[in-house]
Parts: C-alpha cells; sequence; structure tokens
C-alpha cells in the first residue's frame, strides 16, 4: 500500500472521515442491548479522540490559526496529541473573533465548559498505551451504559461544533480577504461581521492570499446572514 501525505487543503475532509467512521462504530454500541463489553468500547472512543484531535489541528493549521497574534510551529502542532493544548488555540481564536456567545453545543455552553469536555475527552488513551481497555472485564452495563452512551454523544456534538466553527472560521476569513483586495486584507482595526450579530470592530491579525467567498469553504452550505455566520448544533 502506498501512502501519502496531505495537502491542507484535505485535512477538513480526513478529519471528517475519521469522525464518521467513530460514529458508525458507537451506533453499534447504541443498538446492542445488555452490557457493552470493554473490548468493544475502547475502539470507538479511541477514534473519537483522534477525530477531536485532527479536528483541533484542522482550526489550528487552517484559516482559523490566521486568527492567532503569532502561528504556533506546524511540525510542533503535527506531533503533539495534547488535546487540551490544541483547545487552548481554539479558545484563543474564538476570543480573537468575539465568537464566544455562539460557541456552543449541547452539554456545551461556553470556553470553560469547552476546556472541561476536552480534558475529559484527553483522558481516552493519552500516552496511547497499547494496552488499555476503557472498561472492567465485566463490561458495562444499567446506568454505566447510560453514562457511557452520553459521553459518547457529548464526544459528536463536540466534533459537531468544531466542524461548524472550522468552516466559519475559513469563511470569515474568506470574507475578510476579499474586501482588502487581491493582496489579502490589511493588519488593523476593520469591522467585522461576528457570529453574536452585527457588525463590531475586530483585529486582523495577519495575511494570507485573498479568496472571493462563495459559500461554505468546506462543503457545508453555511449562510451568513444579519445574524453572522451559523456554526454548529444549538446551545443547551
Amino acid at each position: 500500500m502506498n501512502w501519502r501525505k496531505l495537502a491542507e487543503d484535505d485535512y477538513f475532509l480526513f478529519a471528517r472521515s475519521y469522525r464518521m467512521a467513530a460514529r458508525k462504530l458507537a451506533d453499534g454500541l447504541d443498538h446492542e442491548p445488555g452490557p457493552i463489553p470493554e473490548f468493544d468500547l475502547s475502539p470507538v472512543l479511541s477514534a473519537y479522540r483522534l477525530a477531536l484531535e485532527l479536528h483541533l489541528k484542522v482550526i489550528v493549521l487552517g484559516e482559523g490559526g490566521a486568527f492567532l497574534s503569532v502561528r504556533p510551529d506546524v511540525l510542533s502542532i503535527q506531533k503533539t496529541r495534547s488535546l487540551p493544548l490544541l483547545a487552548q488555540f481554539v479558545c484563543q481564536i474564538v476570543k480573537t473573533l468575539r465568537w464566544e456567545a455562539v460557541f456552543c453545543c449541547d452539554g456545551v455552553r461556553n470556553l470553560a465548559e469547552f476546556r472541561a469536555a476536552i480534558d475529559e475527552a484527553h483522558e481516552i488513551d493519552p500516552e496511547y498505551g497499547a494496552f488499555q481497555c476503557a472498561a472492567g472485564s465485566a463490561g458495562l452495563g444499567g446506568q454505566e451504559r447510560v453514562s457511557v452512551l452520553e459521553f459518547v454523544r457529548r464526544l459528536e456534538g463536540l466534533l459537531q461544533l468544531l466542524e461548524g466553527i472550522a468552516d466559519a472560521m475559513a469563511a470569515e476569513w474568506d470574507l475578510r480577504c476579499w474586501a482588502g483586495g487581491d493582496e489579502g486584507g490589511p493588519v488593523g482595526e476593520i469591522p467585522v461581521q461576528c457570529g453574536g450579530g452585527g457588525w463590531m470592530e475586530g483585529r486582523w491579525p495577519a495575511r494570507l492570499p485573498a479568496r472571493k467567498p462563495g459559500g461554505s469553504p468546506h462543503g457545508r452550505g453555511l449562510t451568513h446572514g444579519g445574524g453572522g455566520w451559523r456554526v454548529g448544533a444549538g446551545c443547551g
């Protein structure tokens, strides 16, 4: 089998494929009655963890990273497995854009809850132990089963949020570059359409090649109306 390095434009689709695979595995857990065997649960959680890692990296390495005052080292971001570290950059970007009000989903109402959810997900095999399992020898039944399935649903919600926010950041950057001309936008204070509604002042921290906005950069059909970008599931 031949292997190749992905182009940056493919990072999003690559990350989403892991999310879709994790969801298919999780559907099997939900449909099978009885306790969840530990050997069946561990691959599901590991797949979700990797999907989260990749989606966070998509934001930091992609257009989202352009909103950081200083971009982190690309090689360091590619190598790290620390979800809290990656989430820290994402939180900085959200604050720069002043999107705190719309950065939410079911179970995540603010950045503090987002960081707590990421910390919980990070504990899924953070050191990549080859032979670790997520449950006891008897598997997970009863209330434990309910808790596990709820945890999986929270992970799915986080991934939906990250996919949406990555799209919104890419689209927002396109708009700013387009408004700034073919050479990319200027560094300075400019009006920014934010997800919370209305226009406000925001800082344009970096330059990228300009692209005219043509809907969702990743093909998810985002809309940009008077209330700004629609970036994810409803806040719960």
